[in-house]
């Protein structure tokens, strides 16, 4: 059930993005998703949603797969250095891979829309884990004890 919400929300924001905005939604979907421990099948979801991107935006096939992979790939392998179940980190990585992802294929006032889906996906994740709650235990170490 949880991979179908996934896929769903997954297929929702790309049709979003190809349809109606210019700004990097799927992209920023996947790093909320990562950063949520959703890590077993997010790269899998990465590939496919990245082809079907290209298919519908009329990119290059495979470049937006590449892009997408490597840039959770970062985020996996730095899991342990950094806390990555933050509301900052998410603002953080989604500013800097849209800033990059905009600027190598959109072209179209790229800072903006990664200031501003870096604004949206952080407080979402913000108001999700007050709401239902924090992804992991560990997800605040600095509280007071």
């Amino acid at each position: 059930m949880k991979y179908f919400l996934l896929a769903f929300l997954l297929l929702f924001a790309m049709f979003v993005q190809a349809t109606f905005l210019v700004m990097p939604l799927v992209l920023g979907m996947l790093l909320f998703f990562v950063a949520w421990g959703q890590e077993e099948a997010i790269i899998i979801f990465a590939f496919i949603l990245g082809i079907l991107s290209d298919i519908l935006m009329f990119h290059p096939v495979g470049v937006s797969s590449l892009f997408f992979i490597g840039a959770l790939g970062l985020v996996l392998l730095y899991k342990r250095k950094f806390e990555i179940y933050n509301p900052v980190f998410v603002g953080i990585s989604v500013f800097v891979f849209s800033l990059l992802y905009g600027v190598l294929f959109i072209h179209i006032a790229s800072f903006f829309n990664a200031c501003l889906l870096a604004i949206i996906l952080a407080t979402v994740f913000w108001a999700v884990s007050i709401r239902i709650g924090r992804p992991q235990a560990h997800w605040n170490t600095y509280s007071s004890k």
